[in-house]
C-alpha cells in the first residue's frame, strides 16, 4: 500500500486501533461515525479486475488486529460460498444493493438458510463461522467496505478461510480471497466436497452462471448444466 488513504479510512482505523476489545457492535458504530464516503473511496475501486477474479478486492489498511478492504462488484460479480477463517469480528458497509445468501449445515449437508438484499447505507456484522456468499444481481456496479479482525492480534485472522466451490466439487482453504473458479495458487489446501441440498445448488448455480458466461467458461457452464439436469431428473 503506497497510496494516501482518505480521511474517513484513516479515522476509522485510528478509532479501531484505540479499542482494546473490539466487538461487532463497536465495528458497526465506528463505521457509521467514520462518515464513509463513496466519492472519497471511488479512486481506489477495482471495477477493472481481471476475469480470474469474480469481484474486485483491494487491501486499504492492515494492522496486527484487523484489515480494511474495498470490494467492487460489477453486474454478475459474486463470491463463492465461504466463511472467514479465524476472524473474530468485522463488518461490511454497503454503497449499493447487494444480493446475499446465508448457509448452515444440517444433517451433514450445506443448506441455504436465508436470502437477503443488503441496501445502500446498511452495515452487516461478520465473524469467522458465518458461511455466506454475496454479489451483484443488478445492472450497475457498486462498492462495499469490509473490516476483518481479531482481538488476539492475529494479523492473519483471515487465514484458513473455507471456500466452497460446488461446480468443481471442491472445498478450498485460502488466506482471504473467496473468488469463484479459484486459482490453484490462491489455495493453501483442497479437498473433495459434494454435500449440498438440492435447493442450495439450484439457487447457487443461478447466481454464478452470469460470471462464467461473461468469461466464456463454457466448460464450467456445461458441468453446471449436467448438475442441474441430474437434480431435475431426480424429482420427476
Amino acid at each position: 500500500m503506497n497510496y494516501q488513504l482518505p480521511d474517513c479510512i484513516v479515522n476509522l482505523a485510528s478509532e479501531l486501533n484505540s479499542v482494546t476489545d473490539v466487538t461487532n457492535e463497536i465495528v458497526s458504530e465506528v463505521m457509521v461515525r467514520a462518515g464513509l464516503s463513496e466519492d472519497a473511496l471511488f479512486p481506489y475501486n477495482i471495477f477493472n479486475h481481471t476475469g480470474a477474479e469474480s469481484y474486485g478486492r483491494r487491501l486499504l489498511y492492515e494492522s496486527e488486529k484487523f484489515r480494511i478492504l474495498l470490494m467492487t462488484w460489477d453486474p454478475g460479480d459474486f463470491t463463492a460460498i465461504h466463511n472467514h477463517g479465524e476472524t473474530e469480528w468485522g463488518g461490511v458497509y454497503f454503497f449499493g444493493n447487494a444480493t446475499h445468501r446465508l448457509y448452515e449445515t444440517e444433517y451433514g449437508n450445506l443448506k441455504l438458510s436465508r436470502k437477503d438484499i443488503f441496501e445502500k447505507g446498511q452495515t452487516a456484522a461478520v465473524c469467522g463461522d458465518l458461511t455466506h456468499m454475496m454479489g451483484n444481481s443488478g445492472k450497475t456496479g457498486f462498492m462495499t467496505l469490509h473490516i476483518y479482525g481479531s482481538n488476539k492480534n492475529l494479523n492473519d485472522s483471515l487465514n484458513r478461510e473455507k471456500v466452497f466451490l460446488p461446480e468443481h466439487k471442491v472445498l478450498a482453504t485460502t488466506n482471504g480471497p473467496a473468488f469463484l473458479n479459484m486459482a490453484e495458487t490462491l489455495k493453501t489446501e483442497e479437498e473433495f466436497y459434494d454435500t449440498y441440498t438440492d435447493e442450495t445448488l439450484i439457487d447457487y448455480f443461478e447466481l454464478i452462471k452470469p460470471y462464467y458466461l461473461r468469461n466464456n467458461r463454457y466448460d464450467v457452464l456445461k458441468t453446471i448444466s449436467t448438475f442441474e439436469k441430474d437434480i431435475n431428473a431426480y424429482y420427476r
